[in-house]
């Protein structure tokens, strides 16, 4: 599995950002991530963790979201994940992750938080 991350840096609150993702998101299926999954630094509290994608008969997408607390900002870590086309070439379409759409809702989602 490929993976492309978006980097964020902004003072809103947490909540504002979580909030603004989430009108990108929509009815995804979310999923909680481990502190352990963290490839982040240690030093910067993470507040919030989790995967979210969707299935298609074309391809699904999958995000995973890092939002870590710096003091009087916020960072938010998009990481966009996906297949490469020879293994999506080698497998039906709704078996794979769509790197070019989890990189098109990594991209919005940042948009949006910006």
């Amino acid at each position: 599995m490929k993976v492309r991350e978006f980097r964020v840096i902004t003072s809103h609150s947490a909540d504002e950002i979580l909030e603004r993702i989430s009108v990108v998101l929509g009815d995804a299926e979310f999923e909680t991530v481990g502190a352990p999954a963290s490839p982040l630094d240690s030093w910067a509290p993470v507040v919030e963790e989790f995967r979210a994608g969707k299935h298609h008969w074309a391809g699904s997408w999958a995000v995973q979201v890092f939002l870590l607390d710096r003091g009087r900002q916020r960072e938010l870590v998009i990481m966009a994940l996906g297949d490469g086309i020879v293994r999506r070439m080698g497998l039906w379409p709704w078996r794979t992750v769509s790197l070019t759409r989890s990189l098109a809702v990594a991209r919005a989602a940042a948009i949006e938080v910006v």
